[in-house]
């Protein structure tokens, strides 16, 4: 079986990291946003939307009610589409998978090269080198849209 050159592995995989990063900080903003309407509005009008059970709170608090229930519904729509992906993406790269969550801490949670190779227990570049294994891991793994969107002429082996 003939294997792509590591760097176009890399590029693609990195790319389908980068979508997933992508899916989760959109779940997580929503979130992010909910708790700041939520605490808005509690420290404004003291309500609490524990049990909301009639109006007449004023136009601001009946906003801020209509902006939670929109945020809350595109929460549950951003958590029904993307949630089964982004699990199984964390689960592909958990850690027993050493390369495979060497490459998840630097492209999705973001760390450094040293950060990964503390996390793990390695020097930097050998992190590097481990990562790159995961590479080699996960390219057969991913969707083919981040290999053939990249780079067209790298279809599934």
């Amino acid at each position: 079986m003939e294997e792509h050159d590591i760097y176009v592995m890399r590029e693609c995989v990195r790319a389908w990291m980068h979508h997933i990063r992508a899916l989760d900080a959109d779940i997580r903003d929503a979130e992010r946003r909910i708790r700041t309407i939520r605490e808005r509005a509690e420290g404004v009008a003291g309500v609490s939307f524990d049990d909301i059970t009639s109006g007449g709170q004023g136009c601001s608090t009946a906003d801020m009610v209509v902006q939670l229930v929109d945020l809350e519904r595109e929460w549950s729509e951003l958590v029904r589409a993307n949630h089964a992906e982004v699990a199984a993406a964390k689960r592909m790269c958990s850690a027993g998978f050493l390369g495979r969550r060497a490459m998840w801490l630097h492209e999705v949670d973001g760390l450094t090269w040293n950060a990964v190779g503390d996390e793990i227990g390695y020097s930097a570049k050998q992190a590097c080198r481990i990562a790159d294994g995961g590479v080699r891991e996960l390219y057969p793994m991913i969707p083919e849209q981040f290999k053939s969107g990249l780079f067209p002429d790298a279809v599934t082996m």
